[in-house]
């Protein structure tokens, strides 16, 4: 409900930015919330235009970045130059759960302008090396954002402001 994917039926949620309510002129929440899925979906698609999202302007440095910082093409075994032409998906190659964990989190960061990051079980199927790399970047991403993420790997999530037991 909070990243907009599913209608509110009942009840309300009240988003806060610098202790102060959103203005009701801001219509299109969603686009200031990145969800990371626990379990994305690929159609067949590059990985570039995967992380980019449909961003018209893409900024090379930025994806590169966040590429490089996820050691993504290390993952595929793939040089890095040519792991933004690869396919994925159906007609592609099928990326390991890993992999798509990685493309997700990916995707998520290259997103602009972002109030709210929600990630569901990011750290799922890494290994311990990329569990690593991850969580460095949710919490260097915590210092200047606000992360809602959702995990049963209570002990891997350790800096941070407040769990939520449900």
């Amino acid at each position: 409900m909070l990243a907009g994917i599913r209608p509110i039926t009942k009840g309300s949620i009240k988003l806060l930015i610098d202790k102060k309510p959103l203005n009701k002129r801001l219509n299109n929440l969603h686009k200031h919330i990145a969800y990371m899925p626990q379990n994305p979906v690929f159609h067949t698609i590059t990985i570039k235009d995967y992380i980019r999202d449909g961003d018209p302007k893409l900024n090379n440095k930025r994806l590169k970045k966040i590429v490089r910082e996820l050691k993504i093409a290390e993952t595929f075994g793939i040089s890095f130059n040519k792991i933004f032409d690869l396919v994925i998906g159906p007609k592609g190659y099928s990326p390991s759960g890993g992999q798509s964990k990685l493309l997700a989190l990916a995707r998520t960061l290259y997103k602009k302008n972002v109030y709210l990051y929600l990630l569901d079980e990011p750290t799922t199927g890494l290994s311990k090396e990329l569990k690593k790399i991850v969580l460095n970047t949710i919490n260097n991403l915590a210092i200047e954002s606000f992360i809602f993420c959702i995990t049963h790997d209570l002990k891997e999530i350790k800096p941070n402001d407040q769990i939520l037991n449900l």
